[in-house]
């Protein structure tokens, strides 16, 4: 495959740079002379006759931004007759003048993590003592796009590829967000236009040139809630996470009061029996890794309603000890104790309940399967996420329906 796009591979374009000879003794090596010279002819023996016809050559490559690898082949009459590699910048050595075909081309392809490769063709008899092949960016790619809402208190996030060079602005009917060199495909579309909540009503996704638009309304356009945006590195798995947060003037102390309010209302019945089904039922549609990566969210205001909702579920404990997925009772009588179960919140026995109660109890009217996807499962598409929840809700009614 490689050899074919070599043989089509393009000369060289604007973007590529040559400058002026460097010293090569200190780069990365490799060689790239062919085994046999081409076939001699009369007009050779003059060039023969020149010292600098025997004398070694040699060509350097770089990249912008540095680092990138290299793949590189000698072609005569589009046949390969040597290949190397290695990581830029990186000095080649090429053959004499002398043992160079008028024809020998030099393939070049050079790939970094995150940006467009580039594959160019130098002719080999002129090829320049230095070379800099200017690399640009991927798009970045927008993944997933969430809503979760607590009271009056929300949070939209982005999932990316990789870093975003964002624009964000109020608009007449709510709020403008402009994601530069940004790609997305039609199940994120999809999930824009299923955006509903109380602070955003409608939302829109399209394509602006080589950038993409989000757009959002509000029912009377924004309002003066204080709105923060915040970007982090996902690092386990190589991408990026863009957060646009809503706070209420009293900085979401009515959010949490009606969380409190909202797992109050959860009693023992609703943890045991029937409902149980249900929790199994949906830990095994979802998964123990995607549960872990959802609920273990730190620094927003999930986090103070987790801990609310596992604190519950301690108080309705009739030891007070929390039951675990894997059968084992936890108390949460100290700080380390406390601590233990916080940091893997997934493993806590009928949390999920507990987070189907709240959402139920605080999402506003049609929204709440969209808040408990939110919650659960923000990567998976929303209607992957209604199929597990049918099929948990369907395991609880058959359940209830036996005598």
């Amino acid at each position: 495959m490689f050899r074919r796009a070599l043989r089509r591979a393009a000369p060289i374009a604007p973007g590529v740079l040559l400058v002026c000879a460097a010293a090569l003794a200190q780069e990365q090596r490799v060689e790239l002379i062919p085994a046999r010279a081409p076939p001699w002819r009369a007009s050779r023996f003059f060039e023969s006759l020149r010292d600098d016809a025997h004398a070694p050559r040699a060509l350097l490559i770089e990249t912008r931004p540095a680092g990138a690898q290299l793949e590189l082949a000698y072609l005569r009459d589009g046949v390969e007759l040597r290949r190397a590699s290695g990581a830029a910048p990186l000095a080649v050595d090429l053959p004499s003048t002398l043992r160079t075909g008028d024809a020998d081309r030099i393939a070049i392809r050079a790939a970094l993590a995150g940006h467009v490769a580039r594959e160019l063709s130098l002719p080999a008899p002129s090829a320049p003592p230095k070379l800099e092949i200017a690399l640009t960016r991927e798009p970045a790619r927008l993944l997933t796009l969430t809503l979760l809402e607590l009271a009056d208190h929300a949070r939209l996030e982005l999932r990316a590829s990789r870093e975003l060079v964002f624009r964000f602005a109020r608009s007449e009917r709510g709020w403008r967000l402009v994601l530069s060199d940004a790609t997305a495909s039609g199940s994120v579309a999809e999930s824009a236009a299923e955006l509903r909540g109380a602070t955003i009503s409608r939302a829109t996704l399209r394509p602006a040139g080589a950038d993409l638009m989000l757009e959002f309304a509000r029912e009377g356009g924004a309002d003066e809630r204080e709105i923060r945006l915040s970007q982090r590195e996902l690092p386990m798995r190589d991408e990026t996470l863009l957060a646009i947060e809503w706070i209420p003037r009293d900085g979401g102390r009515a959010a949490s009061a009606s969380a409190a309010r909202a797992l109050a209302r959860l009693a023992r019945s609703d943890l045991s029996g029937c409902a149980q089904a249900f929790e199994r039922s949906l830990r095994a549609a979802l998964g123990a890794e995607q549960l872990a990566r959802s609920l273990s969210q730190r620094g927003d205001f999930r986090e103070e309603a987790g801990v609310l909702a596992i604190e519950r579920l301690a108080a309705l404990a009739p030891d007070g000890r929390l039951q675990l997925a894997d059968g084992a009772r936890i108390p949460l009588a100290s700080a380390a104790e406390r601590e233990r179960v916080l940091a893997q919140p997934e493993r806590v026995h009928g949390l999920l309940l507990a987070l189907r109660a709240l959402a139920s109890g605080l999402a506003p009217s049609g929204t709440e399967l969209r808040g408990l996807h939110a919650w659960l499962a923000p990567e998976r598409p929303l209607g992957e996420f209604t199929q597990a929840i049918e099929q948990a809700a369907g395991a609880e009614a058959d359940c209830r329906a036996r005598p």
